[in-house]
């Protein structure tokens, strides 16, 4: 259903690609994984046009997967070999050992579908110095941040659409807003925004137990994600 909020449920694969140590301790893991329902939306509303499709942050194959399965032709970029085994070992899909910044994007692509780092939120598994989880302060993240997209963009045709998941986080009381970093960065880009859609996690958020704490010092529960979508 195309609908402005849509609900996301609980993934049922956590074991599927975790190893020891890949922040399973992590209190955003079921945000790790990225949800069915974003890609399905992705894939069949935005993007069915899209003759092949862009991922510079392939991650764990997640997307790949789902691309595959909605018959969409695409090429996934990742920084990490780890990563890379990852995603071929769980879903036999093979993304490609590229950096985003540094390399150009496929020869050709009319589609882009991603869902970015946190920064520091979740620390990824590798020791490549130069992947986003690694970057030592918040304002040289966005800096990095919006050179790769611009990098991007410049090779993207016209009328391109980028479908873009991402969230704000709090951290030590504060509020990191990657939602309205990268509204502002395709906004410089001079791109217009499509579509803008709520991805609520109230059904697998644990609400009960974060109230108590959100209460006491005054805060909401983070319980959603926004998928942005632009078009060049």
């Amino acid at each position: 259903m195309p609908a402005s909020v849509i609900d996301i449920a609980a993934q049922t694969d956590n074991n599927k690609r975790r190893g020891k140590g890949e922040f399973n301790d992590s209190s955003r893991k079921q945000m790790s994984h990225h949800p069915r329902e974003t890609a399905l939306m992705a894939y069949e509303l935005y993007l069915r046009d899209a003759s092949h499709v862009f991922d510079p942050f392939g991650g764990f194959g997640e997307r790949h997967h789902y691309a595959d399965e909605c018959g969409k032709s695409y090429t996934g970029y990742d920084i990490s070999q780890h990563n890379i085994d990852l995603a071929r070992e769980a879903y036999g899909v093979e993304n490609v050992l590229k950096d985003s910044l540094l390399d150009n994007p496929p020869e050709y692509f009319d589609g882009v579908y991603t869902c970015p780092p946190y920064w520091n939120l979740e620390k990824y598994e590798g020791d490549n110095s130069d992947a986003g989880d690694k970057i030592k302060t918040w304002e040289a993240f966005c800096e990095w941040y919006a050179e790769l997209w611009a990098h991007i963009y410049d090779f993207a045709p016209k009328g391109t659409k980028f479908c873009i998941q991402v969230g704000y986080w709090r951290k030590k009381k504060k509020v990191y807003d990657l939602e309205f970093v990268t509204q502002k960065i395709f906004d410089e880009l001079g791109a217009t925004l499509f579509d803008k859609v709520i991805l609520s996690r109230k059904k697998v958020t644990k609400l009960k137990v974060m109230a108590p704490q959100c209460l006491r010092l005054g805060y909401t529960i983070k319980c959603h994600e926004t998928l942005f979508v632009f078009e060049k």
